[in-house]
């Protein structure tokens, strides 16, 4: 239930708790445990809504303000 309502709350929460999750010197043990998985098994939002979000941000030329390098996240195991 924690860790589902971090991923909604968006990619800073998700970010706070894994910097936690490293930090057994501040957090309890079990809680540090709980939270590793978000170094692994975090939701992973599709290349669609992050280039909406980025139109909504910065209009359709985006691509002059950012640059974008799309690789597939399941290749980076290998990489």
């Amino acid at each position: 239930m924690v860790l589902h309502t971090l991923q909604k709350l968006g990619p800073a929460f998700v970010e706070f708790a894994q910097w936690a999750a490293m930090r057994r010197d501040l957090f309890p043990a079990h809680f540090c445990e709980r939270l590793t998985a978000l170094h692994d098994d975090a939701y992973m939002h599709s290349w669609d809504h992050a280039e909406q979000m980025l139109i909504e941000t910065f209009g359709t030329k985006y691509g002059l303000v950012v640059a974008i390098c799309r690789v597939d996240c399941y290749l980076l195991d290998f990489l």
